[in-house]
């Protein structure tokens, strides 16, 4: 897996024990943060829109948050993006089911390496204080 990868669980609406996505993946290992990913509302074709959720709901949140960074800071390498996305998620510790099972219960700080969900306030403060590694060619008019 490339080293810029960012591997995202679903969030869901409600709070408390029922935070993360009944249906999201999760580990220490194997994902790093959560982020929205039920009744997102989203286009369909025919010109419609519809309540969506899954983690194809969830990491494109993430990935809105990464270009912003980028757009804000262009001279940010894609590794301080990922660094400035998992140095500053809001942090969960409460008790929460296990996603896929309707008893089991586990913090929250369990289900992902950080042990949080995405901030794009805080990581846009944090990337405000990095120093860009990234040449970037000037536009000219």
């Amino acid at each position: 897996m490339a080293k810029n990868w960012i591997e995202v669980g679903a969030l869901n609406y409600k709070d408390g024990e029922d935070a993360p996505a009944p249906f999201s993946n999760y580990g220490q290992k194997g994902v790093d943060l959560f982020a929205p990913g039920m009744k997102i509302y989203s286009t369909m074709p025919n010109n419609e829109y519809a309540p969506l959720q899954g983690t194809s709901m969830a990491a494109p949140v993430v990935a809105g948050v990464a270009a912003t960074i980028r757009s804000v800071y262009p001279s940010l390498t894609a590794d301080q993006v990922k660094e400035a996305i998992l140095k500053t998620v809001t942090p969960l510790s409460q008790v929460v089911k296990l996603p896929g099972s309707k008893t089991d219960k586990v913090s929250f700080t369990k289900l992902s390496t950080t042990g949080g969900t995405v901030n794009l306030d805080k990581a846009l403060q944090y990337a405000s204080k990095m120093k860009g590694k990234k040449k970037v060619k000037e536009i000219k008019a």
